[in-house]
């Protein structure tokens, strides 16, 4: 799943509809079973327009790295600690 589908899935999951929330839960779901989706979410975490998604993918991408941090590609590993501290000096709320 690309960034801007799993940014699309993090914004239903942000909305009021049961049914929306359902369907984006089960696609959130395929998309953790891809193992590329850490570093979309850490693509989502730095460049999403909505805060609200931004701060959805940091709580994700926290509960996905919590015991599967040397799951990682090492590659990942190495950026993700920069690509957080330049996602918390931008946010500004």
């Amino acid at each position: 799943m690309a960034a801007p589908d799993l940014e699309q899935v993090l914004s239903e999951l942000l909305e009021p509809d049961s049914d929306a929330i359902r369907r984006a839960t089960a696609r959130l779901r395929e998309a953790f079973a891809d193992p590329g989706t850490p570093a979309r979410l850490a693509l989502l975490l730095t460049a999403a327009p909505r805060p609200q998604v931004r701060q959805l993918a940091a709580v994700l991408l926290r509960r996905r790295l919590l015991g599967r941090w040397r799951q990682l590609e090492p590659g990942l590993r190495h950026r993700l600690p920069t690509l957080l501290a330049e996602a918390l000096e931008r946010e500004t709320e």
